[in-house]
């Protein structure tokens, strides 16, 4: 209070240049005071970005813009970072000179009954000299309003403010004041670094402010925001570029990590699990596409290892004769769900396609299926290669329950992994081929994948220490 009385009196003394009595002049400050104090009133926060990016991408589309660089959004537990509850938008990327970084939301707001917008900046990695500055569109046009800049402290947290009644907003180089405040239609974050290479910001506490501020109401987007990134590979997958990994022209730089169960568990483990994921960083995750087991009677054609929590993917039909795939909610839509809470959070996904081991059938169960005898037989008996491509076939070209997007078409899938560890010998039936065999059926099944799904990378799923043939079989898969 007194500091709040201390300001207010200097404020007072230097813009009217008049003194009075002192008594008048502290009732004066208090008033003063209360009504600095009310300005700085704020409804709850508008974005805090608590587990989801709530609708936030990344701009991009014109020469100003950093289109040919990396930015990674995603909800992000940090620290320092987070200001309102335990997350913040992580917005990171490789700046070039001459260009900047927008980040931006299309929904509905009525910001009428605020006039202050304010939210929190904290530097990660590559702290320097920056500033931000606020952009927004009104109706149905696509005219911005462009704020002044504000300059950013690479020590601390700022909290950045923006007056809606100021006179000073830019639209098409023209200053002045916002037109039909209540009808804005987009937000944008514009970040303009000083210097080259990669920063990395948390961005939280988005809120309202004012005499009497209101929160907005606010309408889920009817469209995301337009992009115009014209590729060879359509926006947002990831493919290689020498010998980094990139999406579209931008390096992808991730952190990973192998749940294999988020493809068959409970929804409420698979959110936990995400939310874990996410709040960890993890970008980029490995799980299982496979689960097969025998004939539903459990007479013919034994099963390996069985269900999982009632779940599978893949069965002996003994009606046709043949492994037939389960597309119900105990069955593939299980997967579904795991895709689409990856996408939710931003985490891409490597798909296995089956396992060496036993354990959720794998290899050995095609074996059983066919009545063969060995191990390696998977890789070279005619009968189990296209059963192996009809399931590969089937989950390429599924649909997903959630999304509604066909899995080929689907950037959250980072790559297809043709097998979990494949090797000449299992663990449960014998085996015995040299490396030339699973070259040979690592060519063949990824040029079939690639001839039905260019978009996506494959890999083998080997362990990395089969030095020649691994070697050899990278020279013949294509990404």
């Amino acid at each position: 209070m007194l500091r709040s009385l201390v300001g207010s009196e200097m404020c007072i003394r230097d813009r009217f240049r008049f003194h009075m009595h002192p008594m008048r002049l502290v009732l004066l400050c208090i008033l003063a005071a209360v009504a600095l104090s009310n300005a700085q009133t704020c409804a709850p926060p508008i974005f805090s970005w608590e587990n989801s990016l709530q609708g936030w991408v990344k701009a991009s589309g014109t020469t100003d813009l950093d289109t040919n660089n990396c930015v990674q959004t995603n909800a992000y537990s940090m620290m320092t970072g987070a200001t309102a509850g335990s997350y913040s938008m992580r917005l990171a990327y490789d700046h070039v000179a001459g260009k900047q970084g927008v980040f931006w939301v299309v929904q509905d707001f009525d910001f009428s009954g605020s006039n202050i917008i304010k939210f929190d900046v904290t530097f990660g990695s590559g702290a320097h000299s920056s500033n931000i500055l606020l952009s927004l569109s009104t109706g149905s046009s696509w005219s911005w309003y462009e704020s002044t800049e504000v300059p950013l402290s690479t020590s601390s947290t700022t909290t950045v403010s923006f007056d809606l009644q100021a006179l000073t907003w830019k639209l098409n180089g023209v200053t002045g004041a916002i037109q039909n405040i209540s009808q804005i239609k987009r937000i944008a974050i514009i970040y303009r670094p000083v210097n080259v290479g990669f920063v990395e910001l948390f961005i939280d506490n988005f809120r309202l402010c004012g005499n009497t501020p209101v929160a907005p109401t606010t309408v889920a987007p009817t469209q995301a925001p337009t992009t115009r990134a014209p590729q060879n590979t359509p926006t947002g997958f990831v493919t290689t570029q020498g010998t980094k990994f990139v999406i579209g022209n931008c390096p992808f730089y991730f952190l990973g990590t192998n749940v294999y169960y988020v493809a068959y568990e409970s929804q409420s483990l698979v959110d936990a699990s995400f939310l874990d994921m996410s709040a960890m960083g993890f970008t980029v995750l490995r799980t299982w596409g496979f689960l097969d087991i025998g004939s539903l009677d459990g007479t013919t054609r034994y099963n390996i290892d069985g269900k999982k929590n009632g779940v599978y993917f893949q069965y002996w039909d003994t009606a046709t004769n043949a492994p037939k795939i389960n597309e119900g909610s105990d069955g593939l839509v299980k997967l579904d769900y795991a895709l689409s809470k990856a996408a939710y959070y931003n985490i891409k996904v490597i798909v296995a396609l089956v396992n060496n081991w036993h354990h959720f059938g794998g290899m050995d169960q095609y074996v059983v299926w066919y009545q063969a005898n060995n191990h390696d037989e998977f890789y070279t008996d005619a009968r189990i290669k296209q059963a192996y491509k009809n399931y590969v076939n089937a989950l390429v070209n599924r649909v997903n329950t959630y999304t509604g997007v066909r899995y080929k078409d689907d950037p959250t899938i980072f790559a297809w992994e043709l097998a979990n560890e494949p090797r000449c010998k299992g663990d449960n039936k014998p085996g015995s081929c040299s490396t030339t065999t699973i070259v040979n059926w690592a060519g063949e099944m990824s040029d079939y994948i690639k001839s039905i799904d260019p978009n996506h990378m494959i890999a083998v799923g080997d362990e990395g220490f089969f030095h020649v043939w691994r070697i050899v079989a990278l020279s013949r898969l294509s990404v």
